[in-house]
């Protein structure tokens, strides 16, 4: 294996680390504020029954702007609104559910 190739690999190595870190630390915020938290891909082993009487809970005070091609939230520094999330068609369907 070559210089770069190693260095990149460790990178990318402690990139992923650090990443499963946080997500780990936030969902333990989470639940100790009464959020319990699961994973999406835990979804297919529910019943739907289970899974219609599940509801999205969202951070209270955030504000969201729908455009036609973007979903904005409004910065927590009142600078106005930043891009979210680029939509694609079938994520408007998936929005109108909420």
């Amino acid at each position: 294996m070559d210089r770069k190739q190693e260095t990149f690999n460790r990178r990318d190595f402690f990139r992923g680390f650090f990443r499963e870190t946080l997500a780990q630390a936030a969902e333990v915020v989470e639940e100790y504020h009464g959020r319990p938290q699961m994973n999406l891909t835990d979804l297919a082993e529910y019943p739907d029954a289970l899974i219609r009487t599940i509801i999205p809970v969202f951070f209270e005070n955030l504000q969201i702007q729908l455009n036609p091609t973007t979903l904005l939230v409004k910065s927590q520094e009142g600078e106005g609104f930043q891009e979210l999330l680029v939509l694609q068609e079938g994520d408007f369907d998936i929005l109108d559910l909420f």
